[in-house]
């Protein structure tokens, strides 16, 4: 008898405490990525002139980008060990994405930024300073419309979607600064199309890292286990933290991901791609 209703309290308080340690585990999240946007801000703050022709980010994606010990990783999203099962064939020294439980890894971060950005006339030997760490990881991905000269391999290409100057940010507490992501960049637009898989362990998302990179059920209202196929045509399960540009950070669902302003003159359509 006495077992019985040790298994019925057992019973109802786990979901309970279960529900407790996500709520936990999502308000350390949101601190964490309120942090790594306040220092892209502070970065950002003060530069002068256009920020394309400024290595205004190049300083701080060396030193602090996905440095272990500096708020990258989310509680629910740790570094863990072996590759997933897409991916089990990928080099050692290969970028290693994420997925909803997981953080993205890179074993080569400052030799890649070396490489990428040699035919820069802004790079220099002094960017890359001797004792910056390699191995990078973190659960979160950036907006990459914030540093498109870092990330643009054509040199002297501007878009017209890049952030230029501060005045181009015309909706702060819209614009996506950083936020729960499989990659480390994403450069989101309205026609992005969202993935069927909403746990990043499917293998191939989408063409290149867009909005389908933060369309994680990491937060938020979700059923467990998250199904492999999220069904078509319906409401996706689930939120991601977002911090904006103003320096607030909050839990978006990942349908309301198209309603944020991603990037100049940015129009969010009137329902997400995918719904009918």
């Amino acid at each position: 008898m006495v077992i019985a209703v040790i298994a019925i309290l057992a019973s109802l308080l786990l979901p309970a405490l279960g529900r407790a340690k996500d709520r936990a585990r999502e308000a350390v999240c949101l601190g964490h990525v309120r942090q790594v946007s306040l220092a892209m801000i502070v970065e950002m703050t003060g530069v002068e002139g256009r920020w394309l022709e400024e290595p205004f980010l190049a300083h701080w994606l060396v030193r602090d980008f996905g440095v272990p010990g500096r708020a990258w990783i989310c509680p629910g999203a740790p570094v863990r060990p072996g590759r997933l099962p897409w991916a089990a064939n990928a080099p050692e020294n290969a970028f290693m994405p994420g997925a909803v439980d997981r953080a993205w890894t890179h074993p080569r971060w400052v030799r890649s930024l070396r490489l990428r950005w040699q035919d820069k006339a802004w790079s220099e030997e002094s960017l890359f300073p001797g004792d910056a760490p390699e191995d990078r990881a973190g659960s979160y991905a950036i907006n990459a419309w914030f540093a498109w000269e870092a990330w643009n391999d054509v040199p002297n290409r501007i878009v017209p979607e890049a952030f230029q100057r501060e005045s181009d940010v015309v909706e702060p507490s819209r614009t996506p600064m950083v936020g729960d992501g499989q990659y480390h960049i994403a450069w989101g637009r309205a026609t992005d199309t969202p993935p069927r898989d909403l746990h990043g362990y499917g293998g191939f998302r989408g063409p290149g890292p867009n909005i389908h990179t933060y369309c994680l059920a990491r937060h938020g209202s979700r059923s467990f286990p998250i199904p492999q196929i999220a069904p078509s045509g319906r409401p996706l399960m689930g939120a991601v933290n977002m911090a904006m540009a103003d320096g607030h950070a909050r839990r978006v669902a990942l349908d309301d991901l198209w309603q944020l302003s991603w990037h100049r003159n940015y129009v969010a359509p009137v329902r997400r791609p995918g719904l009918p």
